[in-house]
């Protein structure tokens, strides 16, 4: 049996087994339709006024709060929530991935099935330049095609797969890899062609996305491990690179792009001790997440006390990988890299919050790491590399991250690209259950307690199935919360969170809690004004009173609160009375 498997992993065309294993774990996603963001990128391509207010539909896919004034539309339609920054930004500058997405738009318009066609063929492209790389990189091709295979068969790739919106994690990956390869083909025969063509991959893998970063952090690696140079001379070649960078960020921030304001997106380069704050706690989760398999999606909508608790967790798996990995580590110069790879391309991914897709350029060095030390413990050749005996502890630590890796993720794949649906059907479920009457395109939607996620996917949704939209919407209060929701006269609530507003993660997304309020501050929306009564020690309003333009019961007026079945109709309460609307389960009590 090991013969057989040793015979597939050397295969002279394994690059091309491993892709059509790859498409074929990840097929459920042809039926999978569109979801969330899906429908914001379809909207934008269609120019409809309200999510491409800012120019060319290609610029915009990927710019969810524009900052500023570009918020002002946003903001008075009710899907940005009172509690908005007005300079909030959340906008990515993706031009090649946009593209993609308009050539699918252009040629089948409405038709998803070869949409996720394509979306596995750049899946399937991925395998074959990354298969090529470790076969590059790695002198040993049993080793090589382990590897390859553990990264063919990743569970966590299957959102990239499944989720038309996220496929610009495969871009950058793909030329960022070639330009890795064409990097050491230029350091290895000086020959400017392979230069040129490593400055025109990198840059294909920027203008598909950020996580190109993550690419050149496996150039990096490679010059501070394998190049050979010494000293300072190792850095010089990475000259050009950060002369690319710098140019890309300087467009990156004319045009507008970039994150301002969020709790869970951080700019390196306008908040970098909040960055590094964020990189401290959201790295070992991410490694814990790709070693063992555990997935972190739900970790944004956990109180912050279980989050730091996870965290914990997460360093206690990031201390034993390095007990497993060390006697590797310190005699493999290519063990170095592949590490060191992992790490660095860590960390631009944790400018955002911890998910499982994010794991995707880290799995190159993770993989490789893990395919080595296979190797140098002699599960792949009768002889190990190493003639030290291999203890109990390293025995049953290869034989777990195999047995995860290599069996359990061909398994777990399809499934997860399954479940991805699951998920955003889940998340959608509130919006679905308010009504469709024609009435609502004449009223304001008031939603006392949501996510303001849901807000724009909602009408974003509606919009594109040509569902009744509300002529706006307002949101009052997070539904992660038990909140107390006070009658004081006709036309006035007053609401009082446990713990606060801004208490959940998910609510900050619009607003980092970094970025206080002040008592008595005043926010008027098109519908009713905000009046910030009381806040708390860090800024967050403890107490807030919503003045409406007109009396709560005027018809204008459709109000819904979040219930564990969804949205559900809600009576305003009498005078002077108080509903308490509990949270939609224990486990989102916020508490102060």
């Amino acid at each position: 049996m090991k013969d057989r498997l040793l015979s597939l992993l050397t295969h002279r065309r394994l690059p091309w087994i491993l892709a059509l294993l790859g498409v074929v774990l990840c097929s459920p996603s042809l039926w999978m339709g569109i979801y969330i963001d899906d429908y914001l990128h379809q909207l934008k391509l269609q120019a409809h006024p309200l999510f491409n207010a800012l120019g060319h539909p290609s610029m915009e896919l990927f710019r969810f709060f524009p900052g500023g004034e570009g918020n002002q539309a946003l903001f008075e339609a009710g899907i940005m929530p009172w509690w908005s920054h007005p300079d909030i930004r959340i906008a990515f500058w993706r031009p090649l991935s946009s593209a993609t997405h308009l050539l699918d738009h252009t040629l089948w318009p409405d038709n998803f099935l070869p949409a996720h066609l394509h979306s596995l063929a750049w899946y399937a492209v991925a395998i074959l330049v990354v298969t090529t790389l470790y076969r590059k990189l790695i002198p040993t091709s049993a080793a090589a095609g382990l590897a390859a295979w553990m990264f063919a068969i990743e569970d966590s790739h299957a959102m990239a797969t499944a989720w038309l919106a996220n496929r610009n994690a495969l871009l950058p990956l793909i030329f960022g890899a070639f330009a890795l390869m064409a990097h050491i083909r230029w350091q290895q025969e000086h020959k400017h062609r392979f230069l040129a063509v490593a400055i025109l991959a990198f840059i294909l893998a920027l203008s598909g996305g950020e996580a190109a970063l993550g690419a050149l952090a496996y150039i990096v690696a490679w010059q501070l491990t394998l190049a050979d140079r010494r000293g300072t001379a190792r850095l010089t070649p990475l000259i050009p690179y950060a002369l690319i960078v710098l140019v890309w960020r300087i467009l990156y921030n004319h045009l507008g792009y970039g994150a301002y304001g969020s709790g869970p997106y951080i700019d390196p380069a306008n908040e970098p001790i909040a960055f590094l704050a964020g990189l401290a706690q959201r790295g070992p989760l991410l490694l814990a997440s790709l070693f063992t398999q555990a997935p972190i999606d739900p970790w944004i909508f956990i109180p912050p006390s279980a989050q730091w608790v996870l965290v914990f967790l997460g360093c206690g798996v990031v201390a034993i990988l390095v007990r497993l990995f060390l006697p590797l580590l310190e005699n493999s110069a290519l063990a170095r890299f592949f590490g060191l790879g992992m790490l660095l391309s860590m960390v631009p991914v944790c400018a955002s919050f911890p998910m499982d897709r994010l794991c995707i350029q880290m799995g190159i060095g993770a993989f490789g790491l893990i395919a080595l030390l296979a190797q140098h413990r002699g599960f792949l050749h009768a002889e190990p590399a190493s003639t030290e005996e291999p203890s109990a502890f390293h025995r049953r630590g290869i034989k777990g991250l195999l047995l995860v890796h290599a069996v359990m993720a061909a398994l777990l794949l399809p499934g997860r690209v399954m479940s991805a649906g699951s998920f955003f059907e889940v998340a959608e479920q509130p919006s679905k259950s308010i009504t469709k009457s024609p009435e609502l395109a004449e009223q304001t939607l008031i939603w006392i307690n949501s996510m303001d996620l849901l807000l724009g996917y909602m009408v974003a949704e509606r919009a594109y199935k040509k569902e009744t939209v509300p002529k706006r919407v307002g949101l009052l209060c997070s539904m992660f919360a038990e909140n107390h929701v006070t009658r004081v006269d006709e036309d006035t609530l007053e609401i009082r969170p446990v713990g606060g507003f801004l208490a959940s993660y998910t609510d900050r997304m619009s607003r980092s809690d970094k970025l206080g309020f002040t008592q008595g501050q005043r926010i008027p929306t098109p519908d009713f004004e905000v009046e910030v009564t009381e806040v708390l020690e860090n800024g967050r309003p403890k107490a807030a009173r919503f003045h409406f333009n007109k009396p709560l019961e005027d018809p204008s007026y459709h109000w819904v609160a979040t219930g564990p079945q969804g949205a559900e109709p809600f009576q305003p309460p009498a005078m002077g009375e108080t509903t308490v609307l509990p949270p939609i389960s224990p486990l989102f009590a916020m508490r102060q």
